[in-house]
């Protein structure tokens, strides 16, 4: 990564970024620089309460799912839930609570930024397609101190970005089994009307009743014949 990186006295960091490394898929990756800060500038760095530019990146930013994923579906890319607005976990400026204390120590220092990507294998499992599932930004926080009392002598301090790629184990194969279809054929609901039901008016004989036994024998003859 590169050797140092600088910032003013007065909290304004200056940095290259023209110094951009591709991230290919899988592929975790860490980087950084140093901060070469006084006594005196390390009270003005932690006073400013800003975010380094190395550790910085735009709250619209999205990852696609998929290597083709279509610029114009937003479901292609990710975060898409209505939940989750933005890869970090928490919106607005983490460095907001930096605190100086005279002793000569800055606490709460963002000093990383880390990318965490949750991927799967998706579809046939001949031909499986690696998916991103998820993301995040999660901020790393650290206590600086100013080492050197002498205000002439600056202290190097360190901060990273790392992207890391996390797979979500297979589930396995999931066999898959249509329902057993059933031997009764699909009979109407009224198909002893006029003999049983409220819809009939007069109330079944006993040579109505009759009928529906053997009706209901017969049924059972015939399905105990097709199980044979």
């Amino acid at each position: 990564w590169p050797s140092s990186c600088t910032t003013d006295p007065g909290g304004s960091e200056r940095f290259d970024e023209r110094e951009r490394v591709q991230v290919l898929f899988n592929e975790d990756i860490r980087l950084g620089c140093q901060l070469s800060l006084t006594r005196s500038q390390l009270a003005s760095f932690c006073a400013a309460g800003s975010l380094h530019p190395f550790l910085r990146y735009p709250d619209s930013l999205r990852l696609g799912i998929w290597g083709n994923s279509d610029p114009s579906n937003y479901l292609d890319w990710v975060p898409n839930n209505p939940n989750q607005q933005q890869l970090a976990d928490s919106p607005g400026n983490p460095s907001t609570s930096q605190a100086w204390d005279p002793r000569g120590n800055c606490s709460n220092v963002v000093n990383s930024l880390n990318f965490e990507i949750l991927t799967a294998d998706e579809g046939s499992l001949r031909n499986p397609q690696q998916k991103i599932i998820g993301a995040r930004v999660v901020y790393g926080q650290s206590m600086w101190m100013a080492q050197e009392f002498d205000d002439s002598k600056p202290n190097l301090y360190t901060i990273t970005a790392t992207v890391s790629f996390l797979k979500i184990a297979n589930g396995g194969a999931v066999e898959v089994m249509p329902p057993v279809p059933s031997v009764l054929p699909v009979l109407p609901n009224d198909i002893f009307y006029p003999f049983t039901g409220a819809a009939s008016s007069c109330r079944p004989g006993r040579w109505q009743a009759m009928s529906i036994f053997l009706v209901s024998a017969g049924m059972a003859m015939l399905i105990q014949k097709c199980l044979v």
